[in-house]
C-alpha cells in the first residue's frame, strides 16, 4: 500500500552530468561544476578529484525528484598539473553510485609586462668594399632587451652624418632580447645611435662610433736618377 504523492515504492536513483571545467590562466587554477539529478528523496554525497587526487567533498539532500548544481572552487595548479589534466566527480546516493570526468586546459599564465628596456649597439668596420672605390661599410647590430612581455617596442636607429635612419617595431612574448642588424656606408668619423622605447614610455639609448678607414693606396717608388 502506498500514499498518493510519495512516488510509489521505487528506489531512488541518482546521476551526475559531465563536469564543465574552466582554467583561470591569470592565477593558474582550475574550477568546475556539475549537475546531480535524483528521481526521489535522499541524501547524495559527492567527491571532487583533480588528476585522481581528492580535493573537495560535500553532500546535498533531495526532498524529491530534481536536480542540483554543485561546484568545485578553483584549485591551484603546479608542476605537471599546470599542463592540463582531468577533473572528476563521484557521487553516492541511497541506492546507487555514479561518476563523470572532463579534461581541463593547460594553464597559460601571461608573462608579466615589461617595465624596462635596454639597448646596445655595435659597429663592425668592413673594408671589403674599399677596393671598389665605394668606401668602407659599417655593419651594425642593435640588441634590445626587455624584462617582460611587450608589444610595439619602437626602435629608432640613425647616424650622426650621412642621413641614415631606420625605425623598427618589435613584439616580445616574454622577457628576453632581439637584435636588429643593418649596413650603411661609412662617412668619415661617424656614430650610430639606437634608441628603444616601450609603449609605457620607458626608454634607453646607445651609441657606437667608428671611423672611415680604407687602406691607403701604396705609394709608387721613385726611380733612381740615371748614373746613380
Amino acid at each position: 500500500m502506498w500514499c498518493k504523492g510519495d512516488g510509489g515504492h521505487h528506489e531512488t536513483k541518482v546521476s551526475v552530468s559531465t563536469p564543465t571545467t574552466g582554467t583561470n590562466h591569470n592565477t593558474c587554477a582550475v574550477g568546475a561544476n556539475a549537475t546531480i539529478s535524483s528521481n526521489g528523496r535522499g541524501r547524495v554525497e559527492y567527491v571532487w578529484s583533480v588528476n585522481g587526487k581528492v580535493v573537495d567533498s560535500g553532500s546535498t539532500y533531495f526532498g524529491g525528484a530534481g536536480s542540483k548544481s554543485v561546484e568545485l572552487n578553483e584549485q591551484s595548479l603546479s608542476g605537471d598539473a599546470a599542463k592540463g589534466g582531468t577533473v572528476s566527480i563521484a557521487i553516492s546516493g541511497p541506492n546507487n553510485r555514479d561518476s563523470a570526468s572532463q579534461s581541463y586546459a593547460a594553464c597559460n599564465k601571461p608573462e608579466p609586462g615589461a617595465t624596462s628596456v635596454k639597448v646596445s649597439v655595435s659597429a663592425v668596420h668592413d673594408q671589403s668594399t674599399c677596393k671598389d672605390g665605394k668606401g668602407s661599410t659599417i655593419n651594425a647590430t642593435a640588441t634590445i632587451t626587455v624584462n617582460g612581455a611587450a608589444k610595439n617596442v619602437v626602435v629608432q636607429l640613425w647616424s650622426e652624418v650621412g642621413g641614415f635612419s631606420k625605425n623598427v617595431t618589435l613584439d616580445f612574448d616574454k622577457a628576453g632580447s632581439q637584435t636588429v642588424s643593418y649596413s650603411l656606408p661609412a662617412a668619415g668619423t661617424n656614430g650610430i645611435h639606437a634608441k628603444a622605447t616601450l609603449a609605457g614610455g620607458a626608454s634607453d639609448s646607445s651609441l657606437a662610433t667608428y671611423g672611415d678607414h680604407c687602406p691607403a693606396a701604396p705609394k709608387a717608388e721613385k726611380e733612381a736618377p740615371a748614373g746613380a
